[in-house]
């Protein structure tokens, strides 16, 4: 048994309201639907989960599924890492821009939506891809306030670089970045191959994960229900807390799934070298599975439901890719009295979320 994160008595729904004070954030109004209250059960409990214990390659991999199921849907099923994959070690082996392909037949051999950052110039990205978020924190009562200042979203030595530091913008005593895909480029299904290095620091939330491109499914609900948004589900690819040492989170979210387990399905994951070294996040999502990858090792398998519906299976329209390092909030804020009031060491700062990559390979077969 394991408890992950205790609640605490004040948290409610009005909290993970959007602050839309900037009137220059142009965020999209999908975005703005979703994560109205963007990763709210992470707030809440991990009380009472059993967690399986395995090794392999550097990794220690806690798995979570515990929801129950009835007669028409099927438990998650996850896969654990075999003794046929290796990790690779990026700091030897990053891959240059005629490098990149990959060899399973459901996947493009070539990458058709590729980031290199190593081969770009320092200075802005290229906002004809990405749209750079302006203002406050849209959610979760996070601390920083996100700018599309060079100080905060750039790239710099062949990386993209995403820095949260102490400054204080408007009410907020930190700034930091947040960019995304939402109406540039869209996916669905295919292989992400995401070469990152982690930030450390009490306080840091660094997530890159996939958002629903439209609100297809959230009308399907009242405009009342504050959870209207998981109809449409979300795929945290990865995602970490400071508050958390060296543990990686996978995570997928639904309307069901996040019923019937509070925080989603997810595995999270021991890699001592998150923060040293560069490693490879990925991503392999078909119609009928998602699996989770680090350095091409499997973790976590995310089958589709049998008879699934939107509530069980909204994976099956276009998503968007997100990547942000938040500060603070109600989960990555959890350590308030070691670091009042807001639970960030300051002295971590300022703190960096760095890519050197990121490769998309279109779904081309069939996983039947």
């Amino acid at each position: 048994m394991s408890k992950e994160y205790e609640p605490t008595s004040e948290l409610s729904l009005e909290h993970s309201e959007i602050n839309l004070a900037s009137t220059e954030s142009k965020i999209s109004v999908a975005e703005l639907e979703h994560i109205k209250s963007r990763r709210k059960n992470i707030a809440k409990t991990f009380a009472s989960i059993v967690l399986g214990v395995s090794a392999i390659g550097g990794f220690e991999i806690y798995s979570h599924s515990s929801y129950s199921k009835t007669p028409n849907e099927s438990k998650t099923i996850l896969e654990k890492p075999t003794t046929k994959s290796h990790s690779k070690t990026f700091n030897n082996q990053v891959k240059t821009t005629n490098e990149f392909s990959q060899s399973n037949p459901l996947f493009s051999v070539s990458p058709t939506f590729s980031q290199n950052f190593t081969t770009m110039s320092n200075g802005n990205i290229n906002q004809a891809v990405w749209n750079i978020y302006n203002g406050p924190a849209p959610a979760n009562k996070e601390a920083d306030f996100d700018t599309n200042s060079l100080a905060n979203v750039r790239i710099k030595n062949g990386k993209l670089i995403i820095e949260a530091m102490k400054q204080n913008k408007q009410d907020y005593q930190y700034t930091s970045g947040r960019i995304n895909t939402v109406g540039k480029e869209n996916f669905l299904y295919g292989k992400f191959e995401i070469v990152a290095k982690y930030p450390k620091g009490v306080g840091t939330w660094p997530a890159i994960w996939l958002m629903s491109s439209n609100s297809y499914y959230a009308n399907l609900s009242p405009s009342t229900d504050p959870r209207r948004y998981l109809n449409n589900g979300e795929i945290d690819i990865a995602e970490s807390i400071g508050a958390k040492p060296n543990i990686l989170y996978e995570v997928i979210h639904s309307a069901y799934i996040d019923r019937y387990t509070t925080r989603g399905d997810y595995t999270k994951v021991d890699a001592p070298n998150l923060y040293s070294s560069f490693n490879e996040y990925g991503l392999d999502w078909t119609p009928n599975d998602i699996k989770f990858t680090i350095n091409g090792v499997t973790y976590f398998n995310y089958p589709k439901p049998v008879n699934s519906n939107y509530t069980t299976w909204p994976f099956n329209k276009p998503f968007s890719l997100v990547i942000d390092l938040g500060m603070g909030g109600y989960w990555a804020g959890q350590d308030s009295s070691q670091y009042p009031p807001l639970g960030i060491n300051n002295n971590a700062l300022p703190a960096e979320l760095q890519i050197k990559s990121i490769n998309y390979y279109k779904y081309i077969g069939s996983s039947n």
